[in-house]
């Protein structure tokens, strides 16, 4: 028997339950984020709704402003009663400090969410600023669900929490599509910055849909695309094709602001409906994983409850080596607590490998992420540049140098650290 046989068993089941601990906050997480996409789906359509009501001096959509407005109110309650759940419960549920920050500052932006419909009734504020402040605000719950895919240590759960973040913010490209197309409409004019700033929000769609598709479901990949092949998608690109041919010269009638509102929002509602399946499917993995990780626990603990000394005295961990290489005939003498301890062991030792394995390709979309958004600000903050301009020169260069965006993204944030230096 291993002289610190006590200390080697305490530890092998300590894993084991660290591991439990790690899928019970990611459990919980898997709650916010449920939470956070009923939000966000409100705001997204008070979005779009109070850009019509703007565009149109208050002449359209007053009586759909103050509507959408309670379905908003209802969904920030939910989200505020998970909180309040989170607060009196187990402190470190989330267990991580980023996540915990980017909650209290998104709750700091809803506290001014009062004054920003203020300026809306009021026609105080013009469309991009009302527009920039809503897409402000829901950043700021999607990176929550982005911090809770960040931390996600379980493979599978990483992996459909990358799908899920990228739904999301191909679904908020989409808001965002919707929320611009209906100034342009509702205004009677789409300028040549306003058009480049519809097909940006278009080719962002495609990306992060092509690393959803990458990450998730066969069943969710065949849904996906029966809502690509709609007839709400089809009189959408129908809408898309008419707004690139527009000239700004040319009159709109202002009446087809409502055709576009109702065609943008016929897609989202579809994409919202998936993403509900989405997040239902996750908080049902991770109540699985964790009911998995209960169970190993306690095989674990029974395994080495039931393993028994044997007659012939102690062997030590080299002699467990040779007699696992020796032939089967071998009648070496072994512990039956040793030969536990070393089989557990060597089971863990293989699941936290294939853990990692699998873990690697979600980190590295969420790291190929983080890079070009730095990249991005950097280009325009220092050079002054939108955003749309910032990632059209990554990808140029990206093009020109038939290297990788992320690539480029790394060269950019080197050179700025260079200058900084």
């Amino acid at each position: 028997m291993p002289t610190h046989a006590s200390l080697i068993e305490h530890f092998l089941l300590a894993a084991r339950s660290s591991e439990m601990r790690t899928l019970d906050q990611l459990a919980h997480g898997c709650q916010l984020v449920a939470a956070v996409c009923e939000l966000v789906h409100e705001l997204q359509r008070e979005r779009g709704i109070s850009n019509i009501y703007l565009a149109s001096g208050g002449a359209r959509f007053g009586s759909e402003r103050e509507e959408q407005r309670t379905r908003s109110d209802t969904a920030e309650r939910h989200f505020y009663e998970y909180l309040r759940q989170m607060q009196e419960g187990e402190p470190s549920l989330w267990g991580s400090a980023r996540l915990y920050h980017r909650t209290a500052r998104v709750l700091l932006q809803l506290d001014d969410l009062a004054e920003l419909r203020r300026g809306i009734r009021t026609c105080l504020l013009d469309t991009a600023e009302a527009t920039q402040a809503w897409s402000d605000l829901i950043a700021g719950l999607l990176a929550i669900v982005f911090e809770a895919a960040d931390i996600a240590t379980d493979a599978e759960i990483s992996r459909a929490l990358v799908a899920l973040f990228h739904f999301l913010q191909a679904k908020e490209h989409t808001g965002q599509e919707r929320a611009w197309g209906s100034v342009g409409f509702a205004s009677g004019s789409f300028t040549p910055e306003l058009k480049a700033r519809l097909l940006h929000l278009r080719e962002s769609q495609q990306r992060c849909l092509d690393v959803f598709i990458r990450f998730t479901g066969e069943q969710e990949r065949v849904n996906w695309a029966g809502i690509e092949t709609s007839e709400e998608t089809a009189e959408l690109a129908r809408l898309r094709r008419m707004v690139d041919g527009f000239d700004p010269a040319s009159p709109i009638p202002a009446d087809v602001s409502e055709i576009w509102f109702a065609v943008a929002t016929s897609r989202i509602d579809h994409m919202r409906r998936l993403e509900q399946q989405l997040s239902a499917a996750l908080m049902a993995m991770a109540q699985a994983r964790l009911q998995q990780a209960r169970l190993a626990l306690q095989d674990n603990r029974s395994r080495l409850q039931e393993a028994s000394e044997p007659e012939s005295g102690p062997v030590s961990p080299l002699s467990l080596l040779l007699e696992s290489t020796n032939d089967e005939s071998s009648t070496m003498p072994v512990s039956g607590s040793v030969r536990a301890l070393y089989d557990l062991l060597q089971e863990q030792a293989e699941h936290l490998q294939e853990m990692s394995d699998q873990l690697e390709e979600a980190r590295s979309a969420l790291t190929e992420r983080k890079l070009i958004e730095r990249a991005k600000g950097l280009l325009m903050q220092y050079q002054g540049l939108s955003e749309a301009d910032a990632f059209a020169a990554l990808r140029r260069s990206a093009m020109e140098g038939h290297c990788r965006l992320a690539d480029v993204a790394s060269r950019v944030i080197g050179a700025a650290e260079k200058l900084k230096g």
